[in-house]
């Protein structure tokens, strides 16, 4: 039997669900060809480069040889970021010393469709890849001295500002003096949040650790804001009176 038809692709697609991925996530990538293709991988692995912004990765094959639609694995690192991945080019799949072809030896076209266009990765799904680690920062309203006293301490105030995260996300706040530990929460707008009226009195007088978390909406997380403050609501008493001067008339 003699077979001169070459295998060539039909597009570029994803059985991961379409939505936002963040720092650590795998994307699972198809690529279709038009027959049955073997894959070689004895001098060398295929790729697949995609277009995730300042560094743009590879999707690495994984599985799929004798079938007509090969299996793609990419996972989402610091930094990436697109708001519709998408392959880099028509010429984005490399054999890298490796080999595609039909069960006659004919070598498969790895020619693709452009990016955006119909047969690519980024017309057959809507992936959102956020690789960038939102921040976080926390105050606490104290009159600028450090300190709180027993006014301050049964409604104080703590805020903070972050940067790349979304409206309505929230944020974790833990107060501890080291033995108790009070919770509570604020929700971010605006690149801010704020959390009101909060009673201390359960916490022991001393220094107070003041932590504040967040994540975005595609779960990377910000690096841990932390502050410190001392409590002091006990008032001065006095100890006594005494004189210098000698006892006489």
């Amino acid at each position: 039997v003699i077979d001169g038809v070459t295998p060539t692709i039909t597009g570029v697609a994803s059985s991961t669900a379409n939505g936002t991925y963040g720092i650590g996530d795998l994307i699972n990538l198809t690529v279709a060809f038009t027959e049955i293709v073997d894959v070689d991988t004895t001098s060398g692995t295929p790729t697949l480069q995609l277009d995730t912004g300042n560094s743009d990765r590879y999707a690495t094959y994984t599985s799929g040889s004798g079938s007509n639609t090969l299996s793609f694995q990419y996972t989402v690192q610091d930094g990436d970021s697109s708001t519709d991945l998408d392959q880099l080019s028509s010429t984005a799949l490399a054999l890298n010393g490796g080999s595609i072809t039909d069960a006659a030896g004919n070598p498969a076209i790895l020619s693709l469709a452009e990016p955006g266009e119909t047969g690519s990765l980024g017309a057959h799904a809507d992936l959102v890849i956020d690789g960038v680690a939102p921040t976080i920062s926390v105050t606490i309203a104290d009159g600028g001295d450090g300190h709180l006293n027993a006014t301050e301490d049964s409604s104080l105030t703590i805020s903070g500002s972050t940067s790349g995260v979304e409206d309505e996300q929230t944020v974790g706040i833990v107060i501890s003096d080291g033995t108790n530990t009070l919770n509570t929460s604020a929700t971010v707008n605006g690149n801010n949040y704020s959390v009101s009226d909060l009673d201390l009195s359960t916490l022991d007088d001393g220094l107070l650790s003041i932590t504040a978390d967040v994540s975005d909406l595609a779960g990377n997380s910000a690096a841990q804001a932390s502050t410190s403050i001392h409590k002091d609501t006990a008032a001065p008493t006095l100890a006594g009176v005494d004189s210098s001067s000698t006892n006489g008339l």
